[in-house]
């Protein structure tokens, strides 16, 4: 099994020798190297060189390669807050223009809480401490509907019909 070395000195393995049941129709490497690259997952099938249906197919037939593309996703997100927590130091010519530095921030922030939301989004705890009894209020709302209603019924008994179907047949009769 031979083994290829990228730019980092890190062995790599080609997809296909790791999964060996994989078609051999897609370029899965191409892919791998666009999920490290945080492309979405359309992104990834055009790398690809197959349909976005056809690699979530391939997703679900093959638990590897899905833990493979998951994984690379992943360290791209880990990557980005990697360099989020080292911008200012990596770059000193934007401490001129903190505004710029504030916008890379930012936009680099809301990428990584888009994109995975549990790890990187903004937390909110809340917890209720007080207990909140709404049988009272629930009860006054339904005697005032029933209040309404008796009310409705009884306007309803006193008014008049506008049709008398009575009269109708008076009508016929004398015709």
């Amino acid at each position: 099994m031979s083994t290829d070395t990228q730019t980092d000195g890190l062995p790599t393995i080609p997809l296909l020798q790791l999964i060996p049941t994989l078609p051999r129709d897609y370029d899965y490497d191409a892919g791998l190297e666009c999920a490290l690259d945080c492309g979405n997952y359309t992104a990834i099938a055009q790398a690809m060189h197959c349909s976005r249906r056809t690699l979530i197919r391939l997703r679900h037939e093959y638990v590897q390669l899905d833990l493979a593309l998951t994984r690379a996703r992943a360290l791209s997100l880990d990557y980005i807050a990697d360099e989020l927590r080292t911008l200012v130091e990596d770059h000193p010519e934007f401490h001129q223009e903190p505004q710029l530095l504030k916008t890379m921030f930012e936009t680099r922030r809301w990428y990584l809480a888009c994109s995975d939301p549990r790890k990187y989004g903004d937390r909110m705890n809340i917890e209720v401490t007080e207990h909140v009894d709404l049988k009272g209020s629930l009860e006054q709302a339904r005697t005032r509907v029933l209040k309404q209603i008796t009310q409705a019924s009884a306007q309803a008994d006193t008014v008049q019909p506008l049709h008398n179907p009575a009269s109708d047949h008076e009508v016929n009769d004398n015709k």
